[in-house]
């Protein structure tokens, strides 16, 4: 898998094996605020998103993108 995405930038792969647990919430902090990129099974927290869900989407798709 790492020699098809290796172009794009991807060093390394981590492979945590079986999930057992529910999946935790992603924050991308690296913006000017911080970013839910994945909601898991905790609440969304006042810090996590400063500015709505639809600004939050629409920074992380010009990120994916």
């Amino acid at each position: 898998m790492l020699k098809c995405f290796k172009f794009q930038g991807l060093d390394f792969i981590v492979d945590g094996g079986a999930r057992i647990a529910d999946p935790s919430t992603v924050v991308d902090m690296t913006g000017s605020y911080p970013t839910i990129i994945r909601q898991g099974k905790g609440a969304k927290l006042d810090w996590m998103v400063t500015g709505t869900d639809q600004e939050a989407q629409s920074t992380y798709s010009r990120k994916a993108a």
